[in-house]
């Protein structure tokens, strides 16, 4: 019973705190159900952003029958204390999810803390595994500090798409065959530098070779004479050793996953902005 209440009073929070934004939508004659993917109670994006991205998140649930969503809150609810729990129980009191699986993902975002957490349920937890989550983060987390929330939500429309088209090709993105990084200028630059030194070296070895009259000595045989020197024992002396180790992978991927307030199974992940 006390769980059922927190739902409820979850639900209330959500569409209330979601209600100017609707009142906005009406007022330019836009349908305020049409929304429901996306509910910004913090206020971070302007009604023309939400617009355009419950438009990118119906169509990516719509060609994938999987439910794509975000949820904004500008502190945690009362009663809360974990994102984890948070997302799971906004996810199921929004009532998200294709089918009787409730198939789909949710981003949820709380501003105080600076925190994100994605939840998934049914096909979602086969589609974003626990280093796809990760890597989603990893590729949101900055736009999420430089307030380009716009970015940061439709960088993450464009994930979930290509994560679940990914998953039903057969293969869903993990930890060996994550998407590759986009273009990332000072790590180009980097390589660019490191190719000019190896050039240089060259150009600098060639050069030296040129030096007739000057040869490096590896030995000192050049200054002994031959048979000036003998040696009446020898031994060997052990002085140190080297040791190499790899670290080994436990994890072989996958989705992790745990119940709901409500016995649900999902899964999920999070992390700090």
């Amino acid at each position: 019973m006390k769980k059922m209440k927190r739902l409820v009073a979850l639900f209330l929070a959500v569409f209330m705190g979601a209600a100017s934004s609707m009142t906005a939508f009406a007022a330019e004659g836009f349908d305020p159900q049409a929304q429901s993917r996306v509910m910004d109670t913090a206020h971070l994006l302007s009604v023309s952003e939400t617009r355009s991205l419950v438009s990118k998140l119906d169509s990516i649930s719509k060609k994938h029958n999987v439910d794509v969503t975000l949820v904004t809150y500008d502190s945690m609810p009362t009663g809360y204390s974990k994102m984890e729990k948070l997302a799971d129980d906004t996810y199921e009191a929004a009532n998200y999810g294709y089918g009787s699986a409730h198939d789909g993902v949710i981003l949820v975002i709380c501003m105080d803390p600076s925190k994100w957490q994605i939840s998934t349920e049914g096909y979602g937890l086969k589609a974003f595994t626990d280093a796809g989550i990760q890597y989603i983060g990893k590729q949101i987390t900055p736009l999420l500090k430089e307030k380009k929330y716009e970015e940061a939500f439709s960088k993450y429309a464009d994930l979930a798409d290509d994560f679940i088209t990914q998953a039903k090709a057969g293969k869903a993105y993990d930890k060996k065959n994550l998407p590759k990084d986009s273009f990332n200028v000072v790590k180009a630059l980097g390589i660019s530098a490191a190719i000019g030194i190896v050039i240089a070296l060259i150009v600098f070895g060639v050069l030296s070779a040129q030096l007739k009259s000057v040869r490096q000595q590896y030995t000192a045989d050049f200054y002994t004479k031959e048979g000036s020197m003998k040696l009446n024992s020898q031994s060997d002396v052990f002085l140190f050793r080297n040791v190499s180790r790899t670290k080994r992978e436990s994890s072989n991927g996958g989705s992790s996953s745990h119940l709901s307030s409500s016995g649900r199974s999902h899964g999920g992940g999070g992390g700090s902005f």
